[in-house]
């Protein structure tokens, strides 16, 4: 038994249901520990131009010596995340580089 013209006409004026979910959020950078590195999928290198990525902080806290490749070139190897569209790598984030928290704004 099928349902009947006005059932239908009824059902398709039905308001649509609401969206159980939200929209997902990545993990809040402001928490500075190596599980919430690690969900930022840090990358070493630029997908685009295959270059090795380079940490942004001008006072990189990141004191590991440059290794030397078998041709003999000095080559630095940086994991480095996206916050706010500057390049941060591990060292610097679990140091607090580009933190944004109100709290921190205050002088006490």
């Amino acid at each position: 038994m099928g349902l009947t013209p006005e059932q239908i006409k009824k059902l398709l004026e039905a308001p649509a249901p609401k969206k159980r979910g939200s929209k997902k959020k990545g993990p809040d950078t402001n928490v500075r520990d190596t599980q919430t590195w690690f969900k930022l999928a840090p990358q070493a290198i630029d997908e685009n131009t295959t270059d090795n990525l380079k940490c942004d902080n001008p006072n990189c806290v990141d004191t590991r010596p440059p290794r030397v490749t078998a041709t003999g070139v000095e080559v630095k190897i940086q994991f480095c995340v996206r916050i706010k569209d500057q390049l941060c790598c591990r060292p610097c984030f679990l140091a607090g580089w580009l933190v944004d928290d109100p709290t921190q704004l205050e002088i006490a």
